[in-house]
């Protein structure tokens, strides 16, 4: 008497590694979207069509009315010059683009005269 085999069982898929590499990708991409600075909202940036890109700035924001901020909060002259590293070698400035001239090349000379080091302005390029 012949006995008839049970079915044979369909192969799993890899589902499982599947969602797991998804959400490996999910976890890398949201860290890598943290590790650049926070732009401030509040400005509305000087716009260029020259330049070079240059990564996102650790940069000192300058708002319409003259306050400043920096990695989204507010700050003085003082302590963002203090908070400066040695291995930046250029500071970087970027202002509101209604900010006074008056007022943005004051600020400029006293993070330069205050750290020592250059001062560039960043500016948004836009496409002509």
């Amino acid at each position: 008497m012949k006995l008839a085999r049970p079915p044979a069982k369909p192969k799993r898929e890899g589902t499982i590694a599947l969602i797991n590499i998804v959400f490996l990708m999910l976890i890398f991409f949201l860290i890598a979207g943290t590790l650049a600075p926070p732009l401030d909202r509040a400005i509305d940036p000087i716009q260029s069509q020259a330049g070079e890109p240059v990564p996102p700035p650790q940069a000192l924001f300058v708002r319409e009315d003259g306050s400043l901020s920096s990695g989204g909060q507010e700050t003085s002259l003082e302590q963002w010059v203090k908070g400066i590293g040695e291995d930046q070698p250029v500071l970087r400035v970027f202002a509101d683009r209604r900010t006074p001239a008056r007022l943005l090349i004051e600020t400029a000379a006293k993070v330069e005269a205050r750290s020592g080091k250059p001062v560039r302005l960043v500016t948004l390029k836009v496409q002509p």
